[in-house]
């Protein structure tokens, strides 16, 4: 069997729904069970680490928040952490993507950065810049979760998290 034949073998058998189970878990089963692109997002945004604790963590958030009043956000959040992010981190995340949502969505932000030069690495940088500025929080943890855009755009950082986010909401299958 040539090498393409057995990668195609091999995504087909692994992108389907019964693939995600929680003695196989992954954060894909919690942002698909929502099927929202702000929640999508935080579910890959803390895609790191052990996948059993990333689900766990995931399982445990309240996403209507995302479409609460900003102090019940920031309230109800108070004592949510996870790794490196301070309750403050996941707050500023919530409130951040709540205030993108009342301007526009995920996909708008993204194809406008995309369209300067048909590169996906623009979209991405104007994600993370309306991400910095709709809601300033500056802290390691946050940085680390949301990422800066790099001085020479021309150079990508590594923004693993983001790509398996954009994979997901291309996805038809899911």
């Amino acid at each position: 069997m040539d090498i393409r034949k057995l990668l195609e073998t091999e995504a087909a058998r692994r992108n389907n729904p019964e693939e995600l189970t929680s003695q196989r878990p992954d954060p894909l089963m919690v942002a698909s069970r929502h099927r929202d692109e702000r929640i999508a997002l935080v579910c890959a945004l803390f895609g790191y680490g052990s996948a059993k604790q990333i689900v766990k963590f995931l399982d445990s958030l309240d996403f209507s928040l995302l479409d609460a009043e900003e102090e019940t956000i920031s309230w109800k959040l108070s004592g949510i952490k996870y790794r490196f992010q301070t309750p403050e981190d996941v707050i500023a995340l919530f409130i951040a993507l709540k205030r993108l949502a009342e301007r526009e969505s995920i996909e708008e932000i993204v194809r406008k950065g995309y369209r300067k030069r048909r590169d996906i690495r623009d979209g991405l940088w104007e994600l993370v810049d309306s991400l910095q500025n709709i809601y300033p929080h500056h802290s390691r943890g946050y940085r680390f979760l949301i990422g800066r855009v790099p001085a020479h755009k021309e150079h990508c950082s590594p923004f693993k998290r983001y790509m398996m986010y954009f994979r997901w909401m291309v996805r038809n299958d899911l």
